[in-house]
C-alpha cells in the first residue's frame, strides 16, 4: 500500500481484565515461616533452634516496623527493594537469634529465594484462564474490534515481575516507558529514522505476552485499595492501547507525524475512560471494594478452603474457570454494543 493510501485505525473501546497477584494468581508453596527457616538452614542456622512461632510473631513485628519507617518497600529512602527485605530479615531473626549467628548472606538469599518458583506455585486453574484470554483476544483480533488486554495490580515490590515469569508467564511492561526525543534516541542507539520516529512505547505491547501489563504498589506509590494504584494500572494499558494502535498503522513514515499524534491523543483522552474494566482478586477489601469504589466491575474470587467467604450482593466466583466465563460474557455485550 502507498503512503496517499495510508489510513488511521480509529481507537475503539476495549475491555480490560486485571488480577491479583498472590491469592489469585499463585500461593506459597509452603508456609513463609516454614520456607524462612529452611533457607536459614541451608545458610548455616541450625533449624532446630527457630521456633516458628516466634519467627512468625518476630516477623510480623519487624515488618510492621520497617514498614512504619521506610514505607513502601524504602523507595526513595533505601537504595532498593532488595535492601528493604534484607533489613526485615535482619531485624526478624535478631529477635530469636543471637545476632552474631545471622549469615550475612541470609538476607540475599531469602530475598532470591522469595523471588521465584522455588517460592510459589500457580492455582491449577490459571493456566486455563490465560489460555482462554488468548483465545479472547484472538476472536477480537481485527483491527476494527474491541482490543481486550490482560493486567496484574498487585500491592507488592518489583519482584512480582521476576515471580510470573518464572512460573512460566509472559509478561509486558511494569513501568512507563522512559520518555525521549527522537535526536536523543538517535544518539543513544543509532538507529535509522524509521526507528527512531517511533513512540518509545511502540514496542510495549506483545500480543505473545500473557500479563500485558504489571502494576505493583512500589511503582504506584499507592496500595489497593486506593484509587491510585488502579489509576496507574489504567495508565499502563493505555501505553498498550497505543503500542498496539500504533503497530497497526500501515506504511508509518515521518512525514505522519502530525497524523501520529492525533491517532494517539485521541486514543488516551477517549478509549480508555470508555473501555470496561474488570478487575478480579481474592481480597474483598483491597481487589472487589477497592475496584468498584473508582467504578470498574469487579469479581471476588472467593477460592474453597482459602479461608474468605461471600460477601453478600457482592459478585463471586469460586475459580478462574467461572471469572473467565463471565468475562467472556462480557466481552461478547461489549463486542454487540460497538457494532450498534
Amino acid at each position: 500500500m502507498g503512503v496517499g493510501s495510508s489510513r488511521v485505525i480509529q481507537p475503539r473501546p476495549g475491555i480490560v481484565v486485571t488480577l491479583d497477584a498472590l491469592g489469585t494468581i499463585y500461593k506459597f508453596r509452603e508456609p513463609i515461616t516454614t520456607q524462612y527457616i529452611k533457607v536459614a538452614g541451608r545458610c548455616g542456622l541450625k533449624e532446630d533452634d527457630i521456633r516458628k512461632e516466634d519467627l512468625s510473631k518476630a516477623f510480623l513485628k519487624s515488618f510492621k516496623e520497617i514498614s512504619d519507617e521506610y514505607p513502601n518497600y524504602g523507595k526513595g529512602q533505601l537504595s532498593s527493594p532488595r535492601a528493604w527485605w534484607k533489613t526485615v530479615v535482619n531485624d526478624a531473626f535478631r529477635r530469636v537469634v543471637d545476632e552474631a549467628q545471622i549469615p550475612e548472606h541470609l538476607g540475599d538469599e531469602l530475598y532470591n529465594h522469595f523471588t521465584s518458583s522455588a517460592a510459589y506455585e500457580l492455582y491449577p486453574d490459571v493456566q486455563p484462564f490465560f489460555a482462554s484470554m488468548r483465545e479472547l483476544k484472538r476472536q477480537f483480533s481485527r483491527p476494527d474490534d474491541p482490543p481486550v488486554f490482560v493486567g496484574v495490580i498487585s500491592n507488592s515490590d518489583p519482584r512480582v515481575k521476576s515471580v510470573l515469569q518464572s512460573l512460566g508467564l509472559r509478561v509486558g511492561i511494569d513501568a512507563m516507558p522512559k520518555m525521549e526525543s527522537p535526536r536523543e534516541r538517535a544518539s543513544r542507539t543509532g538507529a535509522d529514522m524509521a526507528e527512531i520516529m517511533k513512540s518509545v512505547w511502540h514496542d510495549a505491547y506483545n500480543p505473545l505476552n500473557d500479563v500485558d501489563f504489571l502494576a505493583t504498589s512500589y511503582e504506584a506509590s499507592s496500595e489497593k485499595p486506593d484509587a491510585e494504584i488502579f489509576s496507574h494500572a489504567a495508565t499502563l494499558a493505555n501505553v498498550n492501547f497505543a503500542s498496539k494502535l500504533e503497530q497497526q498503522v500501515e506504511d508509518w513514515t515521518p512525514s505522519f507525524q502530525t497524523m501520529k499524534l492525533k491517532v494517539q491523543m485521541t486514543m488516551q483522552m477517549n478509549t480508555i475512560k470508555e473501555s470496561k474494566f474488570i478487575h478480579i482478586g481474592d481480597d474483598y477489601k483491597k481487589d472487589y471494594a477497592g475496584a468498584e469504589d473508582v467504578g470498574l466491575d469487579a469479581l471476588h474470587l472467593v477460592r474453597e478452603g482459602e479461608g474468605h467467604e461471600v460477601v453478600e450482593g457482592a459478585n463471586a466466583v469460586t475459580d478462574l474457570y467461572q471469572a473467565a466465563a463471565a468475562v467472556r460474557i462480557i466481552a461478547q455485550q461489549e463486542l454487540g454494543r460497538a457494532n450498534n
